[in-house]
């Protein structure tokens, strides 16, 4: 029974307290609201190389395995580590354009959130429906900065899904828990194998975890052999695609990718004055503040570790606290739930009768409630369909990559090596008919080479010459394009707010305006629909 508060104050607690379909309906609009907010356009900067492997497997039935979108490295070893997913976003892009692949993304979120549901549900049984479906929106708002439809995202329903897993062995003793587990890399190392690695960190956290959590009494000693061979065959199935074994030292070849380039906007540290981390920021205050506070069974050292180490990583790479948020709210939430009672008062569940008992919904109230919530998660995810709409499809494509450059140069029938911009590597891959110079997937070398070359801290003539540069294609304005500008053997040949094009003094790189050719399926812009 309640017995510290009264009035409306009591009436509230009891509402937000209720377990009943009031207030499961409630937690349905948060849910909802929480999933219509990780819709995002496809503005990922490496959509357009993952977009042609993917209809490359679509179309010739294997996977790629040599360079063939950079003439700095064509025929050099190349692992399509997101083969998979780029397949389903191919078929994706040929069935609705832009639009398409970012609803094909939606699922992925809504199984990150209700895996999520599922574990809080597991470690805080005492969270009633609504403050569980708030603890479940912040663990994705922490992350919703670096939130697009990218294959990144299949790392936060993995990681969820082989925790929940582990923990309702943990907690409960259920094997079949851990059946489930090999099944898990497999599909993780071929929809996103260069982020297989974090089921490793998981299953060492976990390792590390066990005897300190037999210790604490966070749960009872379990026969070791499942686990061992759970284990075992998860190892085993990591290998299991066409890229065997090289997916698992990905994160560590820097002469097949681009590992951890502190250069990079997506591997660097938050930025924290900006407004999109102020969650992150007031979380990772409170959580040390509670962490400290916990007792007991609601000290889980496996989900205490996980969510330290997450945070670690994350305050070096912003792109982690997709995966930090959730394990943060996870590892809380115990003692979370225990200080939340112990604040409004509430000792038990209330009684059906006496003078609380009115502040309860009726079945009737609650029907009608029910209905309402319904009613306003269909709206809300109507709404959030503007957000993905082809017309804000085109707008953000055209406000991220030089479009109209681009256009340009097909116009032109423009052709020769080309010196992109790093960022718009991936764009040009998408829609221009030639190889560029790098991307999101160039060796670590060359792109520490090309940021170079974009902030002139190199000697960018004896590069653009030895290289036999025909096309320059910067940002307006920036540090190379002004360089270029004030030299004689480069002239512009086209340029707009956003983009400028350069060619060398003399090139026929582009030939005067011919009619527009139809583009083929290796040369066609990208649209949405």
């Amino acid at each position: 029974m309640i017995d510290r508060l009264r009035g409306p104050a009591q009436r509230l607690a009891i509402l937000l307290g209720d377990d009943g379909l009031f207030g499961r309906s409630i937690a349905a609009v948060v849910l909802v609201s929480t999933w219509v907010a990780t819709w995002r356009p496809q503005v990922d900067p490496d959509f357009g190389w993952h977009l042609r492997i993917g209809e490359a497997v679509l179309d010739t039935g294997i996977v790629p395995r040599t360079d063939t979108f950079s003439w700095l490295t064509g025929g050099q070893p190349f692992l399509a580590h997101s083969w998979a997913w780029d397949a389903i976003l191919a078929a994706a892009y040929r069935a609705g354009g832009l639009l398409g692949t970012s609803l094909v993304a939606l699922p992925m979120s809504a199984l990150a959130i209700g895996l999520l549901w599922a574990l809080l549900e597991l470690v805080a049984p005492r969270v009633p429906p609504f403050p569980r479906s708030i603890l479940v929106a912040l663990g994705i708002v922490i992350g919703l900065p670096v939130w697009s439809p990218r294959a990144q995202i299949w790392d936060v329903v993995f990681v969820l899904a082989c925790v929940l897993a582990w923990s309702v062995w943990l907690r409960r003793g259920h094997v079949w828990a851990l059946v489930v587990v090999p099944l898990i890399p497999v599909l993780w190392v071929n929809l996103h194998g260069s982020g297989a690695l974090a089921f490793f960190a998981c299953l060492l956290a976990l390792v590390v975890a066990i005897p300190v959590g037999i210790r604490w009494g966070a749960w009872p000693r379990r026969p070791f052999v499942p686990l061992l061979v759970s284990t075992s065959l998860a190892v085993v199935a990591s290998t299991i695609g066409p890229n065997g074994l090289d997916i698992i030292s990905l994160p560590f070849n820097s002469q097949v990718g681009s590992p951890f380039l502190a250069a990079i906007t997506e591997w660097q540290s938050p930025h924290f004055g900006d407004a999109g981390f102020a969650t992150l920021r007031v979380v990772l205050a409170a959580a040390i503040l509670v962490a400290l506070a916990l007792r007991g069974r609601s000290r889980d050292p496996f989900l205490l570790l996980l969510a330290a180490g997450w945070v670690f990583i994350t305050l070096g790479a912003a792109r982690f606290s997709l995966i930090a948020g959730p394990l943060i709210v996870a590892a809380l939430a115990p003692g979370l739930a225990g200080s939340a009672r112990s604040w409004l008062g509430i000792r038990g569940a209330p009684a059906a009768t006496g003078p609380t008992a009115d502040a309860h919904p009726s079945q009737g109230v609650a029907r009608l409630a029910s209905a309402a919530a319904i009613t306003l998660a269909v709206v809300i995810a109507l709404a959030g369909l503007i957000q993905i709409a082809p017309a804000r499809q085109t707008a953000q494509l055209t406000a991220n990559f030089p479009v109209a450059a681009v256009d340009w140069m097909l116009g032109r029938a423009c052709h020769g090596r080309i010196l992109n911009a790093y960022d718009w590597g991936g764009y040009l891959i998408g829609t221009w008919t030639e190889p560029v110079a790098t991307y999101g997937s160039s060796p670590s070398d060359l792109v520490e080479a090309e940021l170079a070359l974009e902030e002139v801290r190199t000697d960018v003539r004896a590069w653009l010459d030895g290289e036999r540069v025909d096309l320059v294609l910067m940002p307006t304005g920036g540090a190379l394009d002004r360089w270029l500008d004030e030299t004689d053997e480069w002239t512009i040949a086209y340029r707009d707010p956003q983009a400028t094009v350069h060619t060398r003094a003399g090139s026929s790189a582009c030939p005067p305006a011919v009619a527009r050719r139809a583009n083929d399926g290796a040369g066609q812009i990208l649209s949405a629909q």
